[in-house]
């Protein structure tokens, strides 16, 4: 148990949407079945639809049996019902908050955690309401839980946290990146600092590239009308693959504050490699009927625009204009609809003759650490094989049962009030500004939107960028 006692109110912005169901309600489920929150923590989960408590508890039944990682128990289940109190109201509206004044009357001074797993559009009118209403007067902590998109621009998303300031300070924001909560992502920090082994190779007279890239198998499922407005850059690129960068070059530091410094210069410091249109490939998925007469394209997806330019797929030659890494390649890529579902970091170090060492890094669905080196192969010749050494975190069995889920990591840590695992506005503004800086690279130099068929790695062109740089 975290306090004993304490009473948190969980208020739960956004309550009948897909976040709430797949991600929010079983990362709690869990939480409460291991016995990590406190007797007084609340659910108030708050929606528009007309739906008594018992109709709000039918709906969560199937997602939690199908999504909880520590297996549905129906005692369980009813013991975390019973922390959830479904409350219809229009949250555009501040006199419907009166309903939530009354419930934070009944535990004066306790810790409000307001969630808006809500469009960004929402969060000006939320917060506004929040504080107008009284209702963050009577909380003794109160933190402002927010999820991407953090805008569109750097100048939207610095009006939007404007915005958020005018009721919250830094420090009482929580901007979620769930990457964040995952565990290798976590383990990038303690496989720089704690093997000195490989602190004389970070550099770029030994490691020759970088790749950071996440692939899914899936389109855009039901979020055609947000992803046709960002696309693969401003979805995956200014966020999840800006961050996995960061923790991989930056200098370690067990201080917080360094560390988001740390973080923030090698994010200011990421450029297009060559500064030509060859560092950077766009790539839309296509129906590929020869797989699947059900894979069809993404123009073809609900909500998009038929005659779309958004790019489903992208890979980016960069590096990080800093000492010691400015001639290390950094490839990023990212896309939908591919082949495979993977998302890895491989550092290719410099060699020679045989192929040269790898270290891969597996982030999911996979989780491990592996090396490529070179031996002697057994028998009287000298020739020599590439052989890898392996660890497979996710194949142990107790690994997977005992690591969290990452909004399960990343609930507790906010229930917790520890910062360490959301993104600070500094390297949001920061990651916002590079993307900018690209996006316009990309519109001035007319960079062509690659064709690729669903179910394949990407455009052709990419093969080609990956035969040069992975060897």
């Amino acid at each position: 148990m975290m306090n004993g006692n304490k009473t948190t109110f969980f208020t739960l912005f956004g309550a009948t949407g897909d976040l709430t169901y797949r991600k929010l309600i079983p990362a709690l489920y869990n939480l409460h079945s291991l016995d990590y929150l406190d007797k007084g923590f609340k659910i108030l989960a708050i929606g528009r639809r007309n739906y008594t408590q018992q109709e709000y508890y039918d709906i969560l039944r199937p997602w939690c049996e199908k999504f909880v990682r520590t297996g549905f128990n129906e005692r369980v289940f009813d013991g975390f019902l019973s922390r959830i109190e479904y409350v219809q109201m229009r949250f555009d509206e501040v006199e419907d908050y009166q309903v939530l004044v009354e419930r934070f009357k009944e535990c004066p001074k306790s810790q409000h955690l307001y969630y808006l797993a809500v469009a960004s559009s929402y969060f000006d009118v939320i917060a506004s309401n929040l504080v107008e209403s009284g209702c963050t007067a009577l909380a003794n902590t109160k933190q402002c839980v927010i999820e991407k998109p953090f805008g569109t621009s750097f100048s939207t998303a610095q009006e939007l946290n404007d915005t958020l300031l005018k009721f919250f300070c830094e420090e009482e924001i929580y901007r979620i990146d769930h990457y964040l909560g995952k565990e290798m992502i976590q383990n990038l920090l303690a496989i720089r600092s704690e093997n000195p082994i490989l602190t004389p190779l970070w550099n770029d007279q030994l490691i020759d590239s970088i790749v950071v890239r996440a692939l899914e198998e899936v389109g855009v499922e039901s979020r055609g009308q947000y992803y046709d407005h960002f696309g693969a850059i401003k979805d995956m690129v200014q966020n999840h693959l800006f961050q996995i960068v960061s923790l991989l070059l930056m200098k370690p530091s067990s201080n917080l504050d360094e560390r988001i410094a740390n973080q923030n210069e090698i994010i200011e410091h990421l450029e297009l490699y060559h500064q030509s249109e060859d560092d950077v490939i766009l790539g839309q998925y296509e129906a590929n009927q020869a797989v699947s007469d059900s894979l069809k394209g993404y123009k073809d997806e609900e909500h998009v625009d038929p005659n779309s330019k958004t790019e489903t797929f992208v890979s980016l030659r960069t590096r990080v204009n800093l000492e010691p890494y400015k001639n290390i390649k950094v490839i990023l890529q990212t896309g939908k609809r591919t082949h495979m579902r993977s998302t890895e970091v491989i550092i290719n170090f410099k060699g020679h003759g045989a192929l040269p060492n790898q270290l891969i890094i597996k982030i999911s669905p996979d989780e491990g650490v592996y090396l490529r080196m070179n031996i002697k192969k057994p028998g009287p010749s000298h020739d020599v094989e590439t052989v890898m050494m392996e660890y497979c975190q996710s194949c142990v069995y107790e690994n997977r049962l005992n690591t969290p889920e990452a909004y399960e990591r990343l609930l507790k840590a906010a229930i917790l009030l520890d910062r360490s695992l959301f993104t600070p506005w500094e390297m949001v503004s920061s990651s916002w500004r590079v993307v900018d800086e690209w996006l316009d690279f990309i519109k001035t130099h007319q960079v062509p939107l690659l064709m690729y068929p669903a179910k394949t790695y990407g455009p052709t062109k990419v093969m080609e960028h990956i035969n040069e740089d992975l060897q």
